[in-house]
């Protein structure tokens, strides 16, 4: 026994002491249960003036009959203010009260208590949706003997509970409404036989047997002949057609634009994307529509794309406004012999849309040939394009002497005119970020309008080949 015994040094386990409710939580413990407490006399209250209804009670009297304890007194002020905002309880002030002291007297969802009431109320009723019994039962508990018989005198109309055929809802009737003689029985069986269709199909099968025809019936329209031809665009000589799976979308989308301006018609549509950047359709079409641009193919159509305020920047020009930008584009055209896109890959899809590309340009006159390699910024607002930035990288081209295929080159004009535009034109992209630069870019966009001419319509737009 002595070794199963704790050592005397051992210290005694002592349980760690619950801690005490803290003042703030004793308050908060309070209050909830006098809330709670007076929820249920307000209950208790409602559930008194039922009793009486339709007797009214005197806010003491209502006391005494709740016998409140003390706690409970100091808070009946707010237990007044409750069954004042009570919807099932009528307060009736002292001004207003015929024996001068406040009174509360229960308010029913229906104040129906006997058959006269009710056979009045039903009439008063803005529409002939009927009236539930439970409801009427809360001022009239024992109204399921007067209903029956109110029913057989057609008094009322009522409808029965299947499972023991006590009435459920009850309606405004009168007896001269009802025949004044037996209905006879063969009309009261072909009633019975006639059924009321279960669905709309039966509705339907029933309508089309009587030879009507049914509102849910399928149309067929019918085309109207020697309408107006669609004419059908004449495909370009020498031109690829691709990326076929967007024509879809396109045409949609142009049928969208059509207007005064003319259809939409967008000829850059095989569109290439770097890896994991993805367009939506609108984004597709800015881009098409922006490469066609640079391919010297501009249209009305295609600039509708743009806000009127919209801006076009690059090295040479800055053009704000539809009158300047629209200049630059047509200015194309006029410009250069022919333009040949060698590359282009859309890198990234937010806002604005980047795209890398490459151009050929072929003066007019001169036969000089320039590449320009391009970074494109294509801003955007809504359903618009807001800005478009054409970015040189600002490499020298090859000069005129490394093209030269015979010493004959250097003895002709045309050769040495081409040269000189080229150092001329690569030459001024080396300063484009001069102040003196930047002014005569915006004079450039003032200027090219006054020499360009740009079509007024979808007609004069279609004469120029667009």
């Amino acid at each position: 026994m002595a070794s199963l015994m704790r050592p005397s040094s051992t210290t005694p386990a002592v349980g760690t002491p619950k801690p005490s409710i803290t003042p703030a939580a004793t308050a908060a413990l309070q209050a909830s249960r006098t809330g709670s407490e007076l929820l249920s006399q307000i209950h208790y209250a409602e559930k008194y003036l039922k009793e009486k209804f339709p007797t009214s009670i005197t806010f003491d009297a209502l006391l005494d009959y709740l016998s409140l304890p003390q706690d409970l007194l100091a808070h009946k002020a707010t237990l007044k203010k409750a069954l004042v905002a009570n919807s099932h309880v009528a307060y009736t002030s002292a001004s207003e009260s015929a024996s001068g002291r406040e009174t509360f007297s229960y308010k029913p969802t229906h104040p129906v208590t006997n058959a006269s009431e009710l056979k009045q109320y039903l009439t008063r009723q803005p529409t002939a949706a009927g009236i539930p019994v439970k409801d009427l039962r809360d001022a009239w508990p024992t109204l399921q003997t007067p209903l029956l018989r109110l029913s057989a005198q057609h008094e009322v109309l009522l409808t029965l509970n299947k499972k023991d055929n006590t009435p459920r809802t009850v309606y405004a009737d009168s007896p001269h409404l009802w025949p004044p003689k037996p209905i006879d029985e063969r009309f009261v069986e072909f009633w019975g036989k006639c059924k009321v269709p279960a669905n709309e199909t039966e509705v339907r099968s029933v309508l089309e047997e009587a030879g009507i025809v049914p509102t849910s019936a399928v149309k067929e329209v019918r085309k109207i002949l020697g309408g107006k031809k669609e004419k059908r665009r004449v495909q370009r000589q020498g031109a690829r057609t691709t990326n076929t799976h967007m024509a879809g979308i396109l045409k949609q989308y142009g049928r969208k634009m059509s207007s005064s301006v003319g259809e939409l018609k967008l000829e850059s549509t095989d569109i290439k994307t770097a890896t994991g950047v993805e367009l939506s359709k609108e984004q597709h079409t800015f881009v098409a529509s922006v490469l066609d641009l640079f391919a010297g193919r501009p249209s009305l159509a295609k600039l509708q794309l743009w806000t009127d305020d919209a801006e076009f920047h690059d090295p040479i020009t800055i053009a704000q406004g539809r009158k300047q930008f629209e200049a630059q584009w047509y200015g194309l055209q006029t410009a250069f012999s022919a333009i040949e896109r060698k590359h282009h890959e859309v890198t990234s899809s937010g806002n604005p849309i980047e795209m890398d590309m490459t151009t050929l340009y072929k003066v007019k006159g001169l036969g000089k040939e320039t590449t320009i390699q391009s970074k494109i910024l294509i801003h955007t607002k809504g359903d618009k394009i807001v800005k478009v930035e054409d970015k040189w990288d600002g490499k020298m081209p090859d000069s005129g002497i490394a093209n030269v295929s015979s010493p004959r080159e250097y003895l002709r004009p045309g050769w040495w005119a081409g040269y000189a535009f080229g150092w001329g034109f690569w030459g001024l992209v080396l300063i484009s970020e001069t102040r003196v630069w930047r002014a005569f870019r915006h004079l450039n966009s003032v200027t090219v309008p006054k020499f360009v001419s740009v079509p007024k319509n979808a007609e004069e737009d279609a004469k120029k080949g667009n």
